[in-house]
């Protein structure tokens, strides 16, 4: 984007993703235990969900309206979605009218989200636009397998069929197709979550990102000095 609308030389843009602290699963295995059985999860079941702000650009209601279409040929799973925002109350009426209140999870704001990404099986991303999301950083972290749509740097940080699946934008039928995917290939699932987590360590660690700009403010030191 700087090269192509700024007009930045591309030898003066270097890139430095956003890291995350390495999370230990381990700490959450018993908070996610307490969780599931708390909001009537059930091991039989596949945990689609996600964690953001509930806002249109979210596209949560063509998530929505997708997993209304995979009940009807999965029905052992659910959606818990976390979080709130300005269009909760349109959110919850749309559940309503597609019959599957008692598969969709609200949980309003959480503080600490993580034993709830540590219980989703599966983390959806299906936004509108969106930057370099930390909640997808975070859910490659906890080895989840992951479907977004192909818009911003989701592509750049989800490697289609090797980390997770990429679906094109506000494409509900796709999206429909890769959640029915990981449903009847658990071991698609497990290995998108596998490749997921080796990719987060190797692009997206905290220590990595810290190494990165150590060294560019190295490289930008030593030419001044040079040029001094």
């Amino acid at each position: 984007a700087l090269i192509k609308y700024e007009n930045f030389p591309r030898k003066k843009v270097a890139v430095i993703y956003n890291g995350i602290r390495s999370t230990n699963i381990e700490l959450t295995t018993e908070s996610q235990k307490l969780l599931k059985t708390e909001l009537g999860l059930s091991d039989s079941e596949l945990i689609f969900g996600t964690i953001s702000r509930l806002d249109t650009i979210k596209n949560h209601k063509m998530m929505i309206a997708a997993f209304a279409k995979v009940q009807e040929v999965v029905p052992k799973t659910r959606l818990l979605i976390v979080g709130d925002g300005p269009i909760r109350s349109e959110l919850e009426t749309q559940v309503k009218s597609l019959n599957i209140e008692t598969k969709v999870i609200f949980t309003g704001f959480i503080v600490n989200p993580q034993p709830y990404l540590a219980a989703i099986d599966v983390f959806l991303l299906p936004s509108l636009s969106e930057g370099a999301s930390m909640t997808l950083i975070e859910a490659m972290a906890f080895k989840k397998a992951v479907i977004v749509t192909d818009v911003g740097g989701n592509p750049e940080i989800v490697k289609h069929e090797i980390t997770g699946l990429v679906t094109p934008n506000e494409d509900r039928q796709a999206l429909v197709e890769a959640m029915v995917f990981l449903c009847e290939n658990p071991e698609k699932k497990l290995k998108f979550g596998e490749q997921g987590f080796i990719r987060y360590q190797q692009e997206f660690d905290e220590q990595k990102m810290v190494k990165q700009y150590q060294n560019l403010y190295q490289q930008c030191l030593s030419t001044k000095h040079g040029t001094n």
